[in-house]
């Protein structure tokens, strides 16, 4: 598509939506929103067709940017027109905000532009609605020189959808490059269409910019280790991670300390001397004792106050935690807890507990994405060490353990929470879809071993609370016992997975008719 044709297609598609955005929101001057909402729109459309094109013109690229930001488009204004009708009634809901941080933040930043004060007040402490100041930032300077006679939340979630969008094309390039197109274009399209990254990208939050960003420094990763482009690389991911530093520098932290360390193996890849990658591989081990030192010394009381806190507020809230917990060590309670929160949204919990339709089919969605995607997450641990490459299977074994101990921290700080861990195990989507789809692509008897698992597991305790809510003259289940069940199944099926690949060494000439077997 030409520059031209570009440029025709975002404004007129810019003008369409501006007249769809006065329809749906008319408050403040109608002229206001179609303009803002017109220009805004037809700006980052523009914009991403341009670095889609540069970066890369395949239609499929194309598709997928166009996709990602069309559908937090679309959905994110849909809920922001329908929650006040069909959501529960809160300030929150009825103002059409998803997360009472994004309402709290964006009322705030509105306030500020339309006070007439400093925007640099955002990074005031007395500006507690965000903790960094970034987000708050960008949202005031939009209200202030955008709309200012009315608060329209869109003119943000148009940018969060476009921030998202904008790392699509950058990340699909990048894993094209690295693995090829039998990889990128599935791991590209489980980013675009998983559903809790669809959930916490449709708002006014922090993710669609962070998990966007991140997209960007794979990119620049990858484009590090080819020739001519370490400038390039520089160019586009330095401004990039001073953005993701000033809107959450926390959660930029966890990134840049994946992409880091994934650049020093993949550093470490291109040596030919043995000698020197065990010295390098050394190296890293002592900076990352070093880093692990720091960290607790500068952070490890803070850290240790919010995981008790977080921790005790969920075991207030949770019937199962009080069940499980009982009688048992601390530490013992915070792994019961942590490993609830890699559960979380619980999908039987998510069918049967009552709900309003809209948060029902939300729920749902959310709980059947996390899974789909769970059981390629445990059977990786399986299937990383079947790789014929050596150099390769410590870059896959890398990205699971850093995505593991991403999701344990991420539950552990949240305390399980049904919001808060989910929505900070999300910033990592792009490598959790990226070692989800290669875990698929071995069509392992491991991963079939796993669903079966899962299977029993979601079967058990759906039993488990229809007995608790609806069926109540049914034969209960222990907990106890139904966790213990499904922990001896799980150890029966493995044992005979073991059983398998013993027969599959003993005996060559027959792996071929071992069915799903590793080929």
């Amino acid at each position: 598509m030409s520059v031209q044709k570009r440029l025709v297609f975002s404004i007129i598609t810019g003008l369409i939506g501006g007249g769809v955005l006065v329809f749906l929101f008319p408050d403040g001057a109608w002229w206001i929103t179609v303009a803002s909402g017109a220009g805004v729109l037809s700006v980052a459309l523009f914009v991403l067709l341009s670095s889609a094109a540069a970066f890369d013109p395949r239609p499929t690229s194309i598709r997928l940017t166009l996709a990602a930001f069309g559908l937090r488009l679309v959905v994110g204004v849909f809920l922001l027109a329908v929650l006040p009708l069909w959501g529960y009634d809160t300030d929150q809901q009825n103002a059409g905000y998803l997360f009472k941080d994004a309402y709290v933040r964006d009322t705030a930043s509105w306030e500020l532009a339309a006070s007439g004060a400093p925007l640099t007040a955002v990074f005031d402490a007395s500006f507690f609605e965000d903790q960094y100041g970034g987000l708050s930032l960008l949202s005031s300077f939009v209200y202030r020189f955008l709309s200012p006679d009315a608060h329209r939340p869109f003119l943000v979630l148009i940018l969060a959808a476009y921030a998202f969008a904008q790392g699509i094309p950058f990340f699909h390039a990048a894993l094209r490059q690295r693995w090829g197109r039998s990889l990128a274009v599935p791991a590209a399209w489980l980013v675009v269409l998983y559903p809790e990254g669809v959930f916490f990208t449709i708002s006014q939050m922090r993710e669609p910019f962070m998990i966007g960003a991140a997209m960007i420094m794979v990119w620049g990763l990858v484009s590090w280790f080819q020739a001519g482009k370490r400038r390039l690389s520089l160019a586009i991911c330095l401004p990039v991670a001073l953005l993701m530093v000033l809107i959450s520098w926390r959660a930029a932290m966890g990134i840049f300390l994946l992409v880091g360390l994934w650049g020093w193996i993949e550093h470490i890849r291109t040596i030919p001397d043995d000698h020197r990658r065990r010295r390098h591989w050394l190296m890293m081990g002592l900076a990352l004792l070093v880093g692990a030192v720091v960290v607790y010394l500068v952070g490890g009381e803070w850290l240790r106050y919010t995981i008790w806190w977080d921790m005790h507020e969920m075991s207030l809230t949770s019937g199962w935690l009080v069940i499980l917990n009982e009688g048992l060590p601390v530490p013992v309670q915070y792994a019961v807890t942590t490993i609830f929160g890699v559960l979380q949204v619980v999908l039987p919990s998510a069918v049967i507990e009552t709900s309003i339709p809209l948060w029902k089919g939300i729920t749902i969605l959310r709980s059947l994405g996390w899974y789909m995607m769970l059981p390629l997450l445990l059977a990786g641990w399986l299937l990383v060490w079947k790789g014929k490459d050596r150099k390769e299977r410590w870059v896959w074994l890398f990205l699971l353990v850093m995505s593991w101990v991403w999701i344990l921290f991420s539950s552990l700080r949240a305390g399980g929470d049904l919001w808060d861990n989910p929505r900070y195990r999300m910033i990592y989507l792009p490598w959790l879809a990226l070692l989800a789809v290669h875990f698929w692509q071995a069509r392992s008897h491991w991963l079939w071993r796993v669903l079966t698992v899962e299977g029993f597991a979601l079967a058990g305790f759906t039993y488990w609370y229809l007995c608790r809510y609806i069926f109540f003259d049914w034969v209960k289940l222990s907990l106890q016992g139904l966790i213990f069940s499904i922990i001896m199944l799980a150890l029966i099926v493995m044992g005979q997975g073991l059983f398998v690949e013993w027969r599959r060494k003993s005996l060559p000439g027959n792996s071929k008719q071992l069915k799903g077997g590793d080929q």
